[in-house]
């Protein structure tokens, strides 16, 4: 039997998943750490966390499954973008890594903005604005600010960079990791010089770019001894940590899509190429991890007979739509409407373990009240509609100063109308998202599900019938560290292709189909929030 482990590198946690060679998970490790934040715009982590969580998630691994770790074939590692990582000529971190939270580098941000045309920054590079996000505007910052790191680093890393040397030796990266670098030029696989030369950088100061998919080497000796992991494991290129559950999810078709229902809303939609520039629609676009696939296939085709073939080895891009709240907006109503999160069993038994009524209980149990209690409620929430820009609003609208606005409030709405138009609202963003891609010409009839929302049976029918598209949830909700797992076996040929490794290691729990009859009411709900931001934009 041979095992692949997939490694997902997030903010704020680490998590490791093993699978075996069927495509069944065998065990999940995860591991927590804290970001230092030193101010409201500097946010920093030790490099040496990432590996010390790295080598704990090993040791859990290992101990759960008690497996011979020289059965394990491979690891892929996909990590956070934008977390820049400066190391000497030894590979060690001469500073804390600035996460990419951290905001210090306003300036530089707007320095570059104005030295560049944007349209030419998009074509480049497929991001729509310059931010302070970029790992390109912090090492500006650093030439400015920190001239002695600046001087000294030898390489400019990012996570999944720094881990893949830490396992090999050898500094390599992949193309959708560093799409939002602002200095890698999505269209033609390599490094931007111009801007390299802005910044004040050269090539050589970064690392090697390769496909998702692809074998880096097998762990030195050094590695192994640290981590308990034969020498013998392969370590494989992995990918930005959504186009790694973008994978996880099988969201390798056309016509599919994948979207995450977390603290945001994101939406990952593989295209054939890049978009051109628009003010109006500043989508960002990156590389994405099928490399390993050579074509998106149709629903219908197979690895003998591929159909409906979107994207070759080199022309594979996908377009990440986001929405800065969403999740976050429910967990708000949860602590401010359940503020003594009391649980009334007499509403809603079928829902909750006999230990949990009328105590003080998790927020998993104060959920599926809330769920319980929204879904006695019409569709249209009886009129209220909600504006969920409660951090700003981003695509279609892009406006950082937007606030969120409950509208048609009557004395006949209860704190259940709120929930149930929370979760409308949400399913009205998508719908925004979806519209926005199929106006490029993408047709989408199957939506992938992910996150904390998709947890909840009535927000699942509420986005089925709001979008009009099938919604589909998985068994396997660890979407990312599954991508990378699966990336793991194509490049060690465990997997045939990434067709065979999806229909081994995707497996599908429910499907959703849009109910014609609320569909009709949703139409006229979503026209509606339409036109009320539209009514008061200028008022922000």
């Amino acid at each position: 039997m041979k095992y692949l482990l997939g490694i997902d590198a997030g903010t704020t946690s680490m998590k490791g998943m093993l699978i075996d060679e069927y495509g069944n998970k065998v065990c999940l490790a995860s591991e927590n750490y804290d970001l230092i934040t030193q101010s409201k715009f500097e946010v920093e982590i030790h490099a040496e966390t990432y590996w010390k969580a790295f080598k704990n998630i090993i040791a859990g691994i290992l101990s759960i499954s008690k497996i011979n770790p020289e059965d394990i074939k491979a690891i892929s590692v996909d990590s956070q973008g934008e977390t820049l990582i400066c190391v000497d000529e030894k590979g060690e971190p001469l500073r804390k890594a600035i996460v990419w939270l951290d905001n210090r580098s306003t300036l530089e941000a707007e320095e570059i903005r104005n030295n560049f045309n944007m349209e030419e920054i998009f074509n480049r590079t497929g991001q729509p604005e310059v931010a302070a996000t970029w790992p390109a505007t912090k090492i500006l910052w650093l030439r400015k600010n920190e001239k002695h790191i600046f001087e000294k680093t030898k390489k400019y890393l990012l996570v999944g960079d720094y881990i893949n040397y830490k396992l090999t030796g050898k500094y390599v990266t992949d193309k959708s990791l560093i799409s939002s670098t602002l200095y890698f030029d999505i269209r033609e696989g390599k490094w931007w010089k111009e801007i390299l030369d802005f910044i004040g950088i050269t090539e050589e100061q970064l690392p090697y770019i390769e496909d998702s998919g692809i074998q880096i080497d097998s762990l030195t000796d050094e590695a192994a001894r640290e981590t308990g992991l034969s020498k013998n494991t392969i370590v494989v290129t992995g990918a930005l940590d959504q186009m790694a559950g973008a994978i996880g999810a099988g969201n390798i078709y056309s016509e599919v899509i994948s979207e995450s229902t977390g603290t945001c809303l994101a939406v990952c939609v593989n295209i054939q190429n890049p978009i051109p520039y628009s003010e109006q629609y500043r989508i960002p676009c990156h590389c994405n991890a099928l490399s390993c696939c050579n074509a998106l296939l149709d629903k219908s085709g197979s690895g003998s007979n591929i159909q409906n073939v979107l994207i070759n080895n080199h022309n594979q891009y996908s377009l990440l739509f986001w929405s800065q709240t969403a999740g976050v907006i429910l967990e708000w109503y949860k602590d401010n409407f359940y503020k003594n999160h009391e649980i009334m069993s007499n509403n809603c038994d079928h829902n909750i373990p006999e230990d949990n009524k009328y105590n003080k209980n998790s927020d998993s149990t104060i959920f599926q009240q809330i769920d319980c209690e929204a879904a006695k409620i019409n569709p249209g929430s009886d009129g209220l509609i909600l504006l969920p820009h409660f951090s700003g609003s981003a695509v279609p609208y892009f406006n950082p100063r937007a606030k969120g606005v409950f509208f048609g409030i009557t004395l006949n709405h209860t704190k259940a109308h709120f929930a149930r138009a929370i979760m409308e609202a949400i399913g009205f963003m998508l719908r925004e998202h979806i519209e926005t891609a199929e106006g490029f010409g993408i047709e989408i009839k199957e939506i992938r599900t992910l996150g904390g929302g998709a947890k909840s049976s009535l927000w699942n029918q509420i986005k089925a019938d709001i979008t009009g598209k099938e919604i589909i949830t998985l068994e396997n909700t660890e979407t990312t560290s599954l991508g990378s797992a699966i990336l793991a076996g194509i490049g060690t040929g465990v997997f045939k292709n990434i067709e065979d490794a999806c229909k081994k290691c995707v497996k599908i729990k429910e499907r959703y189909y849009p109910n014609a009859a609320n569909a009709a009411i949703y139409e006229e709900a979503y026209e509606k929030y339409k036109k009320i931001y539209k009514s008061i934009g200028h008022l922000y």
